[in-house]
């Protein structure tokens, strides 16, 4: 039964997520996560799946992601991402000593291949990362950081094997 459906312009806006601490099963909570917005443009038709653009954003930093996926035994998939998040000041804990300011920092991640759902699931895909202002964190690191490479392997029976990484 092929079934489209398009879901354009959701927006959810000042989420709270309360959560416990690890051990604490009842009472209030104790931490808090702020979430300044979620949003959502995607359709699936003819069994692909597109994520026009999906995002989060919170006070710190966010991230986005846009890409495309065929849902089918042999299923090609297409994603991008970006992020970008603030480091905190840095405390030193020295009397008389100012903090340093809170450090933006930013990157992206691709991921293009193929994933083969039969006799569990057999992966073959390229990557491409990055990281920008890195410099900012320390000044002998690079201002930019990159690196890509492809991953080939498979999951059975709750066992991840690698056949191939490189970097």
């Amino acid at each position: 039964l092929p079934i489209d459906v398009s879901v354009q312009g959701v927006s959810l806006r000042d989420l709270t997520l309360l959560q416990r601490g690890p051990q604490q099963t009842t009472g209030p909570a104790t931490q808090a996560l702020k979430i300044t917005e979620i949003t959502l443009d995607a359709l699936l038709q003819d069994n692909e799946l597109t994520l026009q653009s999906a995002a989060i954003r919170m006070p710190e930093g966010g991230a986005s992601i846009l890409g495309s996926a065929l849902l089918a035994e042999r299923m090609p998939l297409d994603l991008a991402a970006n992020w970008d998040w603030l480091l905190p000041a840095n405390e030193s804990g020295e009397p008389g000593a100012q903090p340093a300011a809170a450090t933006p920092l930013s990157g992206a991640f691709s991921l293009a291949g193929e994933i083969l759902w039969r006799d569990g699931v057999n992966f073959n895909l390229g990557y491409r990362i990055s990281a920008s202002d890195l410099s900012r964190l320390r000044p002998e690191l690079p201002a930019l950081l990159t690196g890509s490479g492809k991953l080939q392997g498979d999951l059975r029976d709750d066992e991840l094997g690698i056949e191939h990484a490189t970097l």
